[in-house]
């Protein structure tokens, strides 16, 4: 969620009626991570839209955009799903995906990382993103 936070207060996306648009300065910036966004819109599923989440009271980015995010960052190994559950883990690699969008991880120690279910259920160190 914090990375709609991060798109709306740089304006890459501008939120529209039961949508949001992808601006020029978006595009480019998500060029630049990797996405490129026309494909996405030829897509026939929705392309980008702030989605209430339920769990957290806050927008995240939904629709065929925050699939492409959400996928980069898997194929980046930045983050990986967290065990009987919906929910992921931010790798150590994936720090650098945190940087990226300004979010720090709360908690970013070994010890609360293993509590959630990090390094030592995993073998690796990993911190949840909650």
């Amino acid at each position: 969620m914090d990375i709609a936070d991060f798109f709306t207060v740089h304006e890459y996306i501008v939120p529209t009626e039961g949508a949001a648009e992808v601006t020029q300065t978006g595009s480019r910036f998500l060029a630049e991570f990797g996405i490129e966004v026309s494909p996405l819109n030829s897509n026939r599923r929705e392309f980008c839209r702030l989605c209430l989440d339920w769990t957290e009271r806050r927008a995240h980015i939904a629709g065929a955009l925050g699939a492409a995010l959400t996928k980069r960052c898997f194929d980046l190994g930045w983050i990986e799903r967290r065990q009987h559950s919906s929910g992921v883990i931010v790798t150590l690699p994936g720090q650098r995906f945190l940087d990226t969008f300004g979010i720090g991880v709360p908690g970013r120690n070994k010890d609360h990382a293993e509590r959630l279910g990090g390094s030592h259920a995993t073998g690796k160190d990993t911190y949840s993103a909650g």
